[in-house]
């Protein structure tokens, strides 16, 4: 007779420890519920990560900032980083885009303001100030984005594509202003937005990002709504 064979034994595998613990890791992390950023607790949370990040963007510098430092200064752990934003470039360009459309903000709603009653020039110098104020409060972060600027060479023209899409309301404020006799009626809208706006833009960074200028924040008020006056040929 025969002898009868024994089944035979199962092969084990030998994991390595590192293939072991990734393994572990992904095991756990499907048990763990993720908190979806569009909820209200992900915007709480999504908020104080982008101030954590813009201060150590002001601290640091773009090179040296890190999303540890991030997280870290936010109080999240450094994985819940990539529930929001995909890289620290991401987070970075989304305080860009946030900043622009705040400093943007007083040239749209306080100098063309519809219900507003105040003669224009007096709407302007309003506007210009609350917008020099806010570059003078930001004025570090914007160092930063001029840093940031050295890296990506188109980045400065789709800023500008940006900040060129929202003038489309203080255009069609000064061609009203136009139709109702207030300003100049020769003037071409198109061209004098970007141009005036530039120029408010150019005066702040080198007065206040590079420090390049000796000005008051009142004197440099003064001087610009002056200027925008006078180039619209407002009649009152």
């Amino acid at each position: 007779m025969r002898a009868q064979r024994r089944p035979a034994r199962p092969r084990l595998e030998v994991v390595p420890e590192s293939r072991t613990r990734r393994l572990a890791e992904r095991s756990a992390d499907k048990n763990v519920e993720r908190p979806a950023a569009n909820n209200a607790k992900g915007t709480q949370t999504r908020a104080r990560l982008l101030l954590a990040a813009k201060a150590v963007f002001e601290d640091k510098g773009y090179e040296s900032a890190r999303i540890s430092d991030f997280t870290a200064k936010a109080g999240i752990s450094h994985g819940s980083f990539y529930h929001y934003f995909p890289t620290k470039e991401a987070a970075f360009l989304q305080l860009v885009e946030d900043l622009d459309a705040h400093l943007g903000e007083p040239l749209d709603s306080v100098i063309f303001r519809a219900d507003s009653t105040l003669p224009p020039a007096e709407r302007i110098r309003a506007g210009i100030g609350e917008h020099l104020r806010t570059y003078q409060q930001e004025a570090q972060f914007l160092r930063v984005i001029e840093e940031y600027s050295g890296y990506d060479e188109q980045f400065a023209a789709r800023r500008f594509d940006q900040r060129r899409s929202s003038m489309q309301s203080v255009i069609a404020s000064i061609e009203q202003l136009q139709r109702r006799g207030l300003a100049d009626p020769d003037l071409d809208a198109r061209v004098t937005v970007p141009a005036l706006c530039e120029m408010i833009n150019g005066l702040a960074d080198a007065w206040l990002v590079r420090q390049r200028l000796p000005l008051s924040l009142e004197h440099a008020v003064d001087q610009l709504a002056m200027l925008w006056a006078n180039t619209l040929g407002l009649t009152r």
